[in-house]
């Protein structure tokens, strides 16, 4: 699997139901995924994910959009539980409140710095890609 964008999130960029600037008021986050979820263009929330799927999340910060393309600092994730299941890949989406059927997925990411990888515990530094697509870019 390639690194994708969920229908859903096209949708919401085009209506403009998520903001992705980091001075807009949505709150986007990005999770650790183990390599139990299976990726579907069709999902558009995190209770698609399931929460027994996500090793740990952060919220992302110096958020950029520029020319059609995401950027945002380099993610440091400090609570990484050891595991034997591998993370392969991590999940961008707009954090709502706790309950994963109002959280939109924007991304699914499985080609960055630092991926796949099984936690030893302790922290994990994600380095998105510094190419000219960034965390990705709307063609």
């Amino acid at each position: 699997m390639a690194n994708a964008l969920y229908t859903s999130a096209k949708e919401a960029f085009i209506s403009g139901a998520i903001d992705l600037t980091e001075a807009g008021s949505d709150v986007i986050k990005a999770a650790l995924i183990y390599e139990d979820y299976s990726f579907s263009a069709a999902h558009s929330t995190m209770n698609n994910v399931t929460a027994g799927n996500i090793a740990d999340e952060e919220t992302m910060t110096g958020k950029t959009v520029t020319a059609g393309v995401f950027d945002a600092t380099d993610e440091v994730y400090s609570t990484v539980a050891a595991d034997t299941t591998a993370i392969n890949a991590i999940i961008i989406y707009k954090y709502v409140d706790t309950d994963l059927a109002n959280n939109p997925l924007i991304a699914y990411i499985d080609t960055a710095g630092g991926l796949p990888f099984t936690p030893s515990g302790g922290s994990v530094t994600i380095e998105w890609d510094d190419g000219a697509s960034k965390i990705f870019k709307l063609d």
